[in-house]
């Protein structure tokens, strides 16, 4: 049972590396993509209003719809992604809990055995009843390692606790990262609806114009 949750408490570790750094990645991108738009939306802002500058006007609004659209498309993989972290976290969340649930079971046994030998002053009258010296040594040996054994079982809930609590972190953490996606993503989304706006118009500017010199 130890063994099946170290491994999979394993997979859960190298999957989640993984998967941060697949979302640092789409992260990165997207802030280059987010750059990229800016510097594009200040050289729309240099060109003249002439029918030259209105056609360049036009293709720089392209761009900046297409990096836009694939913008929209990174925040939406990172939200997936960001998506399946938060499912594993909680399913080793869940596998933390039921692992401190048994060794907490465990030690309330323990607990409720020493406490039945409490009138004994832990033990030693057993020792001293002992037939002989080799007899005694046994029992001083068991009774030992009974004593070391509820100092690791306890030890152990609490670095499982410690565990838990650090993982808990980690997943609201993720939680307020997707939150954050998520808002960025329905931004995105009504800046391209406006580009797109602003597209057809220069189109229609454009064959204005056109007309015009016709």
């Amino acid at each position: 049972m130890k063994r099946f949750l170290l491994i999979i408490t394993l997979l859960f570790l190298v999957t989640g590396t993984l998967r941060s750094q697949d979302v640092q990645g789409m992260q990165a991108k997207n802030r280059k993509l987010q750059e990229e738009i800016a510097l594009l939306q200040e050289r729309v802002q240099t060109t003249s209003d002439d029918i030259k500058g209105r056609l360049n006007q036009y293709r720089l609004a392209q761009r900046i719809l297409s990096n836009r659209q694939e913008l929209v498309r990174g925040i939406e993989k990172e939200l997936e992604t960001l998506h399946q972290n938060i499912l594993e976290k909680n399913r080793e969340i869940g596998t933390l809990k039921e692992e401190r649930e048994t060794l907490t079971a465990a030690y309330e046994d323990l607990l409720q055995q020493a406490y039945r030998h409490r009138d004994k002053k832990l033990w030693i009258m057993h020792i001293l009843s002992s037939e002989n010296a080799s007899q005694a040594y046994r029992m001083w040996r068991y009774f030992r390692s009974y004593s070391d054994y509820m100092r690791e079982q306890e030890q152990k809930i609490r670095q499982t606790q410690t565990r838990l609590q650090e993982e808990e972190a980690k997943l609201l953490a993720l939680q307020q990262e997707r939150e954050k996606a998520r808002d960025e993503l329905a931004a995105e989304v009504n800046r391209m609806k406006e580009d797109q706006q602003k597209l057809n118009r220069n189109i229609s500017r454009l064959q204005q114009d056109r007309k015009s010199v016709v």
